[in-house]
């Protein structure tokens, strides 16, 4: 049971499964008004960290703006081309070291694609 506010009482509650949400689900009274949103487990489709760290590879500039010296918040990370959630390998074939801009620009390039150009 569950207060709601425009009911102005403790309610049963309904869960509605929400994909399409970043949350796991709403919650709404029997009546239908909405009460909250249900966050998701914290660890579902959490990704998987690789085994590797830069510094394993021996590899001490970005792959993809070949810079050697980086900004004062940045570093070194590790970016798998296919990524593991979608077969992809925790192995060096399958990884590029890439400084933080850089790999905020690769993931984010791939989102905007994935949304924009390729799903319509």
């Amino acid at each position: 049971m569950m207060y709601c506010k425009y009911c102005d009482k403790d309610v049963f509650v309904i869960e509605n499964e929400r994909p399409d949400t970043p949350h796991n689900c709403e919650i709404k009274c029997a009546e239908g008004h909405f009460i909250k949103w249900k966050p998701k487990d914290k660890n579902i489709n959490k990704r998987q960290k690789s085994k590797f760290k830069p510094s394993d590879l021996e590899i001490d500039y970005c792959q993809w703006c070949l810079r050697y010296e980086l900004g004062k918040n940045e570093v070194l990370e590790i970016h798998h081309i296919i990524e593991i959630r979608d077969g992809g390998e925790d192995v060096e074939d399958n990884i590029l070291v890439l400084c933080t801009a850089c790999h905020s620009l690769v993931h984010w390039t791939r989102v905007y694609l994935n949304k924009h150009q390729i799903n319509g």
